[in-house]
């Protein structure tokens, strides 16, 4: 990602915006997030786990995946907070008095759906959990990227006793360990492709081009019937205040209707602000990736920089790089931010021959 596009990013995070896509029970709107209509289920489970309920009792009885409810139950967005990045919380007390004082942490513009008391109780009954962010290793480059394909838990590093490790799922769900070096490998090579790849870019640029587009030309005609309706509410309200002016209407029934046309007209302003919000993130999405187009092809081939740089240079190179990797029983399902999800396949990494099923439609990176 662009070291401006990055600055920005954390600037707002500062200001106490939310920068990524929302967790359970919000919604992101142009200030960073509001509650939406999950919000309730976010308390219960919140309620439920501090009455001592297991976390298979909460999932059945609020519907969030068995897998997430640890990340939900021990996310500080939920007491009105942003944070710069997960790593803050590793090893920390997570008391929510405690989380406020942390460098990297900040008051968020969004309302809180879980009371100081609540948390605390919960983070108590969590600390045993495996999975939550606090309890993530920082030992290897891919800490906190990498994911189970089977059941979505985090991947920690075993030792084999013979001088190599392998990713295993913390959770030891059924999902086979996979050697480090062949998964990393294949990460190595998937941006090596990448970078000799013009024509890929090409298209990812244009199908980024497309979806502004698209973007646009639906906030435009959703505008256009939000505003047919804001007219027809102010003209009602125009004919309400007639009709008491006339004594056609008693006071009551004009503060009733009044004030349901009033919250209407704050929902649709929210509505299109929300749409210029959605342009605004296409927008700098496209102007991300050119930035990063500059740059790309004046760096070193990954392969180059992996070999004579450390564990916490590799890191810091993949969370600007890669939202997700996932460990599948036959190959690597590769998230960046900035290209479409590839997924390489174990037999063609061990040949080092490399065949990559696209999403979205966008052809992968080709030898």
């Amino acid at each position: 990602m662009a070291e401006n596009t990055r600055l920005g990013v954390m600037q707002r995070i500062r200001e106490g915006k939310w920068s990524n896509h929302a967790p359970t029970g919000y919604k992101n709107v142009p200030d960073g997030l509001a509650p939406d209509e999950k919000a309730s289920m976010v308390k219960l489970a919140f309620k439920m786990r501090a009455e001592g309920k297991s976390q298979n009792e909460i999932s059945k009885a609020t519907g969030i995946k068995r897998s997430t409810l640890p990340y939900t139950l021990c996310n500080p967005a939920y007491l009105g907070l942003t944070y710069e990045n997960k790593e803050i919380f590793v090893g920390k007390d997570m008391n929510a008095d405690n989380l406020r004082r942390l460098s990297g942490v900040h008051n968020g513009n969004h309302e809180a759906l879980i009371d100081d008391k609540t948390w605390n109780k919960v983070q108590k009954l969590q600390k045993f959990i495996k999975g939550t962010w606090r309890k993530q290793s920082k030992r290897h480059a891919l800490s906190g990227i990498i994911f189970c394909g089977n059941c979505g838990s985090a991947l920690e590093v075993k030792q084999t006793g013979h001088g190599t490790a392998n990713y295993k799922c913390i959770k030891r769900c059924g999902m086979g360990s996979k050697s480090m070096r062949l998964v990393e490998a294949a990460l190595i090579k998937s941006f090596d492709l990448l970078k000799d790849d013009l024509g890929l870019m090409r298209e990812v640029k244009s199908e980024l081009k497309k979806d502004l587009r698209g973007t646009k030309t639906n906030r435009d005609a959703e505008t256009k019937a939000i505003n047919k309706e804001i007219k027809k509410i102010k003209q009602r309200t125009s004919v309400l205040f007639e009709l008491v002016y006339e004594n056609r209407l008693d006071k009551d029934q004009f503060g009733t209707e009044n004030k349901a046309l009033q919250e209407r007209l704050k929902q649709l302003e929210a509505e299109k602000l929300n749409l210029d919000f959605l342009v605004s993130e296409k927008e700098q999405e496209l102007a991300s990736f050119e930035d990063f187009l500059k740059d790309f092809k004046k760096k070193e081939y990954f392969s180059e920089f992996w070999s004579r740089s450390d564990t916490e240079q590799r890191r810091a190179f993949l969370l600007e790089s890669v939202h997700k990797a996932i460990l599948q029983k036959d190959g690597l399902q590769i998230k960046p931010f900035l290209f479409p999800e590839y997924f390489i396949t174990w037999t063609d990494a061990q040949k080092m021959g490399w065949s990559c099923r696209a999403a979205r439609g966008i052809r992968t990176p080709t030898l």
